[in-house]
């Protein structure tokens, strides 16, 4: 959930102008949604150093999500840690390929953009790095 602040604007006779206060709501939506894409790019990149790093590697989450914030920056924003921290791993959630269905072994989105799985020899991939993992190994099969 996020929560902004909308300030509601008075109209020269004292009364809230309700046009101008929607107006006003939904410039400071506008700019929260693109500070929101903004912070999801610059998220984005992070995660895909620490992967350009490790071409191929199964990693585990706070390792991942830890190396992103320090390319971030973050541990220089000590306050925001805990917030950012969560932002990241939602941001992973989101792109990862979701639950599997036990019985038709499908998954919610195979075409994400992260790969994760739970146990020894798993952990979170980017998707395109096992894909071309697996295309070196067929072409030298």
């Amino acid at each position: 959930m996020n929560t902004i602040e909308i300030t509601l604007i008075n109209g020269a006779d004292g009364a809230i102008d309700e046009e101008a206060s929607v107006v006003a709501a939904e410039e400071t939506v506008r700019a929260f949604a693109a500070e929101r894409r903004a912070d999801e790019d610059a998220i984005k990149v992070a995660l895909d150093q620490v992967f350009d790093t490790r071409p191929g590697q199964r990693l585990n989450m706070p390792f991942v999500i830890n190396q992103a914030l320090a390319l971030m920056g973050v541990s220089q924003q000590p306050t925001n840690y805990t917030t950012l921290y969560e932002r990241v791993h939602n941001f992973i959630k989101a792109n990862s390929q979701g639950k599997t269905d036990k019985e038709t072994k499908t998954v919610e989105r195979p075409d994400s953009y992260f790969v994760s799985g739970r146990g020894k020899g798993n952990g979170l991939a980017r998707r395109a790095d096992l894909d071309a993992l697996e295309a070196d190994k067929l072409a030298q099969s």
